[in-house]
C-alpha cells in the first residue's frame, strides 16, 4: 500500500508526511463518513443545498441539528487535513463552515435590527407622552391667558395651530421579533 511504501522509505520528510497523512485520516475518520455518504449520494442533496437560505426565521429543528451545535462540531475538523483525505468532503466542510457562520451573523443582525427598531418604539411612545403632556400644559396656559385677558377662546383654532407647529408623532406597530428554532435559546439573544 501507499502507506507502507511510506513507512519503510528512510527520509525525514516522507516520515514527517506520513504522519500528516495519518493524523488527517484519524481526524477524519472521528465523523461516519458511510453515514455521511448515504446523504451525499442521495439525488436530492445537492438540490437541498442549493435551495437552503442562511436568512430569515427557522422553524422546527431538531435539536442536533442546532446552527450553534454544527458549528461546534465542525470547528474539531482541520480544513487542509479534510482536503488531503478526500478534495470534495474538504469543499463540503468549507461550505459548511461558510454557511453556519453565515447563518449566525444573520440571526445576530435581524436580532440586533429588531432590538433597534423596539427601542426606537419606545423612544417615540416616551416622546408621544411627552408632546401630550406639554400640549394640555400649553392649552391649560393659553385657555388661562384668554381668560385673564377676557377674551373668547377658540379651542379648535388653537389645536390646529398646535399641531402645525408641533406635527403628531406615529408609533409604529409592535415589533415582533422572528424566532429562530435552529439555535439554542442563549446564541439567539
Amino acid at each position: 500500500s501507499l502507506l507502507s511504501y511510506f513507512f519503510f522509505n528512510d527520509t525525514a520528510t516522507t516520515e514527517i508526511y506520513t504522519e500528516q497523512i495519518v493524523g488527517s485520516v484519524r481526524c477524519v475518520q472521528e465523523t461516519d463518513w458511510k453515514h455521511c455518504k448515504s446523504f451525499i449520494n442521495d439525488e436530492d442533496f445537492f438540490e437541498r443545498i442549493n435551495q437552503f437560505t442562511h436568512q430569515g426565521p427557522k422553524s422546527s429543528v431538531p435539536r442536533f441539528a442546532y446552527i450553534n451545535r454544527l458549528q461546534k462540531r465542525l470547528e474539531r475538523f482541520n480544513l487542509e487535513q479534510v482536503e488531503q483525505y478526500n478534495i470534495g468532503l474538504g469543499r463540503l466542510l468549507r461550505y459548511l463552515q461558510l454557511v453556519t457562520d453565515l447563518r449566525i451573523k444573520d440571526i445576530k443582525l435581524r436580532r440586533t435590527y429588531q432590538q433597534r427598531l423596539m427601542q426606537e418604539r419606545e423612544d417615540l411612545i416616551e416622546k408621544k407622552r411627552e408632546q401630550d403632556s406639554n400640549k394640555e400644559t400649553a392649552l391649560k396656559e393659553a385657555k388661562e391667558q384668554a381668560q385673564a385677558n377676557e377674551e373668547e377662546f377658540n379651542e379648535q383654532e388653537w389645536e390646529e395651530n398646535w399641531l402645525e407647529e408641533n406635527p403628531p408623532i406615529e408609533i409604529p406597530e409592535e415589533v415582533v421579533f422572528d424566532v429562530d428554532e435552529d439555535v439554542e435559546p442563549e446564541e439567539s439573544q
